[in-house]
């Protein structure tokens, strides 16, 4: 009897930690057409306290309007003008806010050479550097 309990509260720990947060929960309701997802995103927060983070890299064809392309559980605005970041050669072009404390930006990347962890292949490369393929960074950032 003790033993079945210790593997049923075991059983509940190891759910309780491998469950998804809220962040990655709203990164997997989101699509975007004509995009597939090709790996997860780090995210950079800073120091201190910060609530849960997610990111993703999508890539698909260059499409010079982005946000209508973008569906989620809420309504994704575009960032007019887009906010370019030279560090990371990305400009954001669109994002939004959940009741929730929950933050979404949608970013076009222009990195000088693919990641390796994107596992492109030399087609898509080829194309990316044409400027026929684009890549998109999707983030999801909560407080709390």
């Amino acid at each position: 009897m003790a033993v079945a309990a210790i593997v049923a509260a075991s059983a509940v720990l190891v759910w309780w930690c491998t469950r998804p947060d809220v962040a990655q929960r709203h990164l997997a309701d989101i699509r975007v057409q004509g995009f597939g997802r090709i790996a997860d995103a780090p995210v950079a927060r800073g120091s201190g306290d910060y609530g849960p983070n997610a990111g993703a890299i999508f890539l698909g064809p260059f499409v010079a309007d982005l946000p209508p392309l973008v569906t989620a559980d809420i309504a994704v605005k575009p960032v007019v003008p887009p906010i370019i970041t030279a560090e990371d050669h990305s400009s954001t072009v669109a994002g939004a806010t959940w009741p929730d404390d929950c933050a979404l930006s949608v970013s076009r990347i222009t990195p000088p050479a693919p990641d390796p962890a994107w596992n492109l292949t030399e087609r898509q490369a080829g194309d990316l550097a044409a400027g026929t393929l684009a890549l998109l960074r999707i983030i999801v950032t909560c407080n709390g």
